[in-house]
């Protein structure tokens, strides 16, 4: 490049080498697979790379629980395990099916983004509960019996 300034002094700049990164990183979750049932806390085994070659910026996931956000968009290191949590007043805190999802996105060092990874997973954190409907308790009983029981 050259300048040249008002009293006709010049001025040769250095060359300067520019990289173009127009791929977007990739996002993949390993494990757990969609639509499984989750009853606690869960890491998700995530793989994150840049094919583009800027190499990754940032990672990051949000959680929805029965349609309400419960998690903005969270950092994470790129190459971790987020951890999910799952009971009454956690990210995943509505019981059922396909209740709680889970969306990551990567970013690379050029700003390409990646939102291709998602998964729903199913949630039961409640105990069963059991009856025994009879014989009543505290009987005796002098033949063989069926206990009724209900949960």
């Amino acid at each position: 490049m050259k300048a040249v300034d008002g009293a006709g002094n010049t001025q040769y700049s250095a060359t300067w080498t520019y990289k173009i990164d127009f791929s977007s990183p990739t996002t993949v979750i390993n494990s757990p697979a969609s639509g499984t049932w989750k009853f606690i806390d869960f890491d998700m085994d995530i793989t994150e790379a840049d094919t583009g070659g800027s190499l990754l910026s940032t990672c990051e996931y949000h959680v929805y629980s029965n349609s309400v956000e419960r998690v903005a968009w969270t950092s994470y290191g790129c190459g971790a395990t987020p951890t999910i949590t799952v009971g009454g007043i956690e990210n995943c805190r509505d019981e059922g099916a396909a209740k709680c999802f889970v969306e990551l996105r990567s970013t690379d060092n050029a700003g390409n983004v990646d939102l291709s990874a998602s998964a729903t997973y199913d949630i039961d954190f409640s105990s069963p509960t059991v009856t025994i409907v009879g014989p009543a308790s505290g009987t005796y009983e002098n033949i063989d019996f069926v206990v009724d029981i209900t949960n």
